[in-house]
């Protein structure tokens, strides 16, 4: 079923840029009605070398059921090809399914073939006897912190990973992990007393997880 009209507005709501102008719409002329929507990201992400480059990322593509096969995604992802470039983003990416992925090829997107696995949320927590984990609790003192700092220097070393601003620690994590659906482990090595890794894991209803940050 289609995400409820709470999934957008807290996307939006929680999202450092909030930028309207980024949702671009197809409106019908005659009756006003929205035919078709997407929605441009501004984030940063790094590259080789550490340095940060700007990316737009392309998200909530969706067409109402009746306006379908007329073209209004590709022209919607054209105007937005237009805005990245306008406003000068290095790159652009997105998540697309094997079955609409030519639609993405046809404009420019290239594909990066991706795996998902999913495994039992139970198993998650298990670790060698190097390291203890626990979940953390994101409200707890200095924790925010901890986590902004061990993320930061992954992003010297880790190519594509998206900059983290101080509010998404402050505001969009907390709100996230608020949802029943995620859950927040940390691992302490043994001896230390501060966390040096950790997972946001989202949960599904059949028990599985899948890592989310």
């Amino acid at each position: 079923p289609p995400p409820p009209p709470s999934h957008f507005k807290g996307h939006f709501e929680m999202d450092p840029t909030r930028d309207a102008s980024a949702i671009r719409v197809a409106v019908d002329a005659s009756s006003g009605e929205y035919l078709a929507t997407l929605r441009i990201f501004s984030r940063r992400a790094t590259v080789r070398g550490g340095a940060s480059v700007e990316v737009g990322g392309i998200g909530e593509v969706c067409t109402a059921p009746h306006a379908r096969r007329r073209g209004l995604a590709r022209r919607l992802l054209s105007d937005a090809i237009s805005i990245m470039r306008e406003r000068r983003m290095d790159y652009s990416l997105l998540h697309a399914a094997n079955a609409v992925a030519p639609v993405y090829a046809k404009l420019g997107w290239r594909s990066v073939p991706m795996t998902w696995v999913c495994v039992p949320a139970s198993a998650i927590p298990k670790c060698d006897d190097t390291a203890e984990a626990a979940p953390l609790n994101i409200s707890a003192p200095g924790i925010r912190e901890r986590l902004s700092f061990i993320h930061r220097a992954a992003e010297r070393s880790a190519l594509g990973t998206f900059v983290r601003s101080d509010e998404y620690w402050s505001a969009w994590i907390v709100a996230t992990l608020a949802g029943r659906q995620y859950r927040l482990w940390g691992w302490t090595p043994v001896g230390a007393t501060e966390v040096e890794a950790f997972a946001a894991l989202r949960v599904y209803p059949d028990g599985n997880a899948k890592l989310a940050d």
